[in-house]
C-alpha cells in the first residue's frame, strides 16, 4: 500500500468583479424645442467655432459646385429640398453680383445725350428700368416694320407715361378729399382753411388729367409718322427684292430676255420709293413740329397754372394763427373767413382769364397736299424729274453691281468667281 498520498486539488475561485452601469447623464433640450437656452454640460459636448472662411469665397464654392455638370446619367435626381438650396444660392449669387455691380458704378457724370450706348451697355441692363407685364398687345410690336420699331416702342411708352398722369391726378383728388374731411372739426380756422385747401389743391390735381388728355393728342400726332414709316417699309422691300433678282440672274444667265424686263421695273420701283421716301420726309419734318408743339405747350400750361393755384394756396395758409397759447386760454374766434373767400374768388378769376405765354412755333407746311407732296401742278411738274432720276440711279455703275448694304452678293465676273 502506497503511502503517497495524492495532493490535494487546489482549486481557484475566480471572482467576477462586475462594474457598475454608468449613466450618462440625458442631454439638455435645446432651445428649439422649447427648452431653456443653457449651455451644455455634458462631457460629450462638442464645441463650435465661427468659420473663419470669408464670405466671398464660400459664394465662389457654392458657385463653382452648383456649375458643375453630372458626371453620368444614372446619377440620382435632386430632390426637392437640393433644388430649393440651389435655387437660394443662385438668387444670393445675383443679388451679389447686383449689389458689386451697383456699388463699383460711382462718380458717374451727367451724360450730354440720352441716346442708348450700344457698345457700352448690354441689352438686359440698358431695358431693365422700363419693364412692363406681358399682354397680348406686346405682339403687335414684333410684327412691325423694322422701319417703325423705334416710334411704336416710344408711342407705347408714352401711353404708359399717361396713365401715370392720369393715376397721379386721381390720387392727388383723392389727397385734397382727404385733407378736407381730416379738418372738419371744432376749430373753425382749421375747418375753413382746410376746406378751402383742399379745393385748390383738387384744381391743381385736375391740371394733371388736363396734362395727360394733351399727352395723348402729341401721341396721336406720332403715330401719322408711324403709319407713314409702316408704308414706306413695303416699297424699299420691294425694290431690293427686284435688285437681288438682277443680280442673281446676271450671274446664272447674263444674256437673258429677262434682265431688260426685270430693269424697267426696278426704275418704276425706284420712282415709287423716291414718292415715298419723300413722303416719309415731309411727314415726319411736319408731324414731328406738330407733336411736340403741343407737348411743350401743354408742359408750359400746366406748370403755369399750378404755380398760380399753389401761390393762391400759400395766401390761404398764410391766414392761420399759429400765435401758442397757454392752457386755459382760449383762441380768439377766426375772422378770416371773407378774406379765404376772397383766395378762392382770385384763383377762379386767374383761371378763367389764363393765356399762355408761349412762343410761336412756325409752320411752312400748308403747301403739302392730301398724300403729303406739294400741290397738285408742282407735283405734275416733277415727275419726269423722278423718273430721270430713277434711271440715273438705277443705270449708275454702282446701283448695278452692287446688292443690298453696298457688297456684290453674287459674283459679278468668271475672276471673281474663281477668287471667292
Amino acid at each position: 500500500m502506497c503511502l503517497v498520498t495524492r495532493p490535494e486539488k487546489t482549486t481557484t475561485r475566480r471572482t467576477i468583479r462586475e462594474e457598475e452601469p454608468y449613466y450618462a447623464p440625458p442631454r439638455p433640450v435645446s432651445n428649439y424645442h422649447g427648452g431653456q437656452a443653457q449651455p451644455r454640460s455634458s462631457a460629450t459636448y462638442v464645441r463650435r467655432t465661427v468659420s473663419t472662411v470669408p464670405v466671398e469665397r464660400a459664394s465662389y464654392e457654392r458657385s463653382y459646385r452648383a456649375s458643375q455638370p453630372r458626371l453620368s446619367s444614372s446619377a440620382p435626381r435632386r430632390g426637392s429640398g437640393e433644388r430649393e438650396r440651389g435655387d437660394r444660392e443662385r438668387g444670393e449669387r445675383e443679388r451679389e453680383r447686383e449689389y458689386y455691380s451697383r456699388t463699383s458704378r460711382t462718380n458717374v457724370g451727367r451724360s450730354l445725350s440720352i441716346r442708348s450706348k450700344k457698345g457700352s451697355e448690354s441689352g438686359s441692363t440698358a431695358g431693365s428700368s422700363h419693364k412692363h407685364r406681358f399682354a397680348m398687345s406686346s405682339l403687335r410690336g414684333i410684327q412691325q416694320p423694322e422701319l417703325s420699331k423705334k416710334l411704336y416702342k416710344l408711342i407705347k411708352t408714352e401711353n404708359h407715361q399717361v396713365s401715370a398722369y392720369e393715376t397721379a391726378s386721381r390720387e392727388s383728388q383723392s389727397v385734397a378729399s382727404q385733407l378736407s374731411e381730416w379738418g372738419e372739426t371744432q376749430d373753425d380756422a382749421v375747418s375753413d382753411i382746410s376746406d378751402k385747401l383742399g379745393v385748390l389743391l383738387a384744381e391743381i390735381a385736375e391740371q394733371e388729367d388736363l396734362f395727360a388728355q394733351h399727352l395723348e393728342d402729341s401721341r396721336g400726332v406720332l403715330k401719322q409718322i408711324r403709319n407713314t414709316e409702316s408704308s414706306v417699309q413695303p416699297t424699299r422691300n420691294h425694290k431690293t427684292k427686284i435688285q437681288d433678282e438682277i443680280q442673281k440672274l446676271k450671274y446664272k444667265e447674263p444674256t437673258s430676255t429677262k434682265l431688260v424686263t426685270l430693269e424697267q421695273e426696278l426704275v418704276r420701283a425706284e420712282a415709287q420709293s423716291l414718292v415715298a421716301e419723300a413722303q416719309l420726309t415731309n411727314v415726319t419734318r411736319q408731324k414731328f413740329k406738330e407733336a411736340y408743339d403741343l407737348h411743350t405747350a401743354a408742359i408750359i400750361e400746366r406748370a403755369e397754372k399750378q404755380i398760380m393755384l399753389a401761390q393762391q394756396a400759400r395766401r390761404l395758409v398764410n391766414l392761420l394763427d399759429d400765435t401758442p397759447t397757454v392752457p386755459g386760454e382760449e383762441r380768439p374766434p377766426f375772422e378770416n373767413s371773407e378774406a379765404a373767400r376772397e383766395v378762392l374768388n382770385d384763383a377762379e378769376a386767374g383761371l378763367r382769364n389764363y393765356s399762355p405765354s408761349i412762343e410761336p412755333i412756325h409752320s411752312a407746311a400748308g403747301r403739302l397736299g392730301v398724300n403729303a407732296m406739294p400741290g397738285s401742278i408742282e407735283q405734275e411738274a416733277a415727275q419726269p424729274r423722278i423718273m430721270q432720276q430713277a434711271e440715273e440711279i438705277v443705270q449708275s455703275p454702282q446701283q448695278e453691281t452692287m446688292g443690298r448694304g453696298g457688297q456684290a452678293m453674287y459674283p459679278t465676273s468668271e475672276t471673281s468667281y474663281v477668287a471667292a
